[in-house]
């Protein structure tokens, strides 16, 4: 809602007044070693960012870290760069990227939307939390994929990007 408002209304050179940022969306029992694994589905990668970002800036931790992100292409990929300098600066950091208009798998990109089950191996790991965010259909698909492989739903903790309508947990 507030983007599409801002898009309409607000134009270069407005001034608007802002608030800092709000919610209950943050990192979960952050003990040392303990592996977060982060999913997103578009724009829903941009909470997940700030977490990241914490992790390896503010934590200078070496537990592992797990991104996963699917978006259409590489051309729309929002913060790709940004995603580069992370596993530059943390090497407990990995990156797994799904396309839906890739021809063919590139070392950590895959072809076609999220599927979690391809790269179970990388995210199905021992006393890990996990964050979801992004659509509602996506979240549901990944939180109901994590429930049948065990994850204990406690360790899943998720935003929807637009109007909150999950009751999941």
């Amino acid at each position: 809602m507030i983007s599409n408002r801002l898009h309409d209304h607000v134009q270069v050179g407005d001034t608007i007044e802002l608030s800092s940022p709000s919610g209950n969306f943050v990192l979960q029992n952050k003990e040392e070693g303990q592996p977060q694994v982060f999913i997103s589905g578009g724009i829903g990668q941009t909470p997940l960012l700030a977490m990241v970002e914490d992790l390896i800036f503010n934590k200078n931790t070496d537990q592992p870290i797990v991104w996963v992100h699917g978006c259409r292409n590489e051309r729309v990929h929002a913060f790709k760069n940004r995603l580069r300098e992370l596993s530059a600066a943390n090497l407990a950091f990995q990156n797994h990227l799904f396309y839906e208009q890739q021809e063919a798998e590139n070392g950590n990109i895959k072809c076609g939307i999220v599927d979690l089950q391809q790269i179970e191996d990388k995210i199905l790991l021992d006393d890990a939390n996990y964050y979801l965010c992004g659509p509602a259909g996506f979240i549901r698909k990944q939180y109901e994929y994590l429930k049948q492989a065990g994850v204990d739903p406690s360790s899943i903790h998720f935003e929807e990007f637009g109007p909150a309508s999950l009751s999941l947990n």
